[in-house]
């Protein structure tokens, strides 16, 4: 899934792990200046490919299969959010964002070609009091036709 930003996705891991195993101010700020550079490497591909980067990102951060759509969705993003997707090689993905919109949103989604799966749950914030667990939270799967 999304082999695309695997590459990247690793560079900016083993700079977060750099970041906490340097040994000097020197060696933090290096690797702080790496990261915005790969940083600005990624956004120099376009503010989608950053947008799906920054969600592929947080979905292996958080250890989920799914890239999740915690925002609302629009009815404009429907469609470049679908075409989006499977240019990225995403063949499924989470909603995990509700308002009162959503029955027309996820009908959109399944004219566009989604097939809703089921609920299932996924990993959301660090908790306030503890950083080490991850808020539960509940999303609505889809995968793309």
């Amino acid at each position: 899934m999304a082999i695309i930003f695997e590459k990247e996705y690793e560079q900016y891991e083993n700079l977060d792990e750099s970041i906490f195993a340097a040994e000097s101010e020197d060696e933090r700020e290096a690797i702080r200046e790496q990261f915005l550079e790969l940083e600005k490497s990624i956004k120099g591909k376009g503010e989608t490919y950053y947008e799906y980067f920054r969600m592929y990102a947080r979905m292996k951060t958080r250890h989920n299969d799914h890239i999740d759509f915690s925002r609302v969705i629009w009815e404009d993003d429907v469609q470049n959010m679908v075409k989006a997707l499977k240019a990225f090689g995403f063949r499924s993905f989470t909603v995990s964002f509700g308002y009162s919109e959503l029955p027309e949103r996820f009908w959109e989604l399944i004219q566009s070609g989604c097939v809703l799966v089921g609920m299932i749950e996924i990993n959301g914030d660090p908790l306030y009091y503890d950083d080490d667990k991850l808020e539960k939270i509940h999303a609505f799967l889809f995968a793309l036709k």
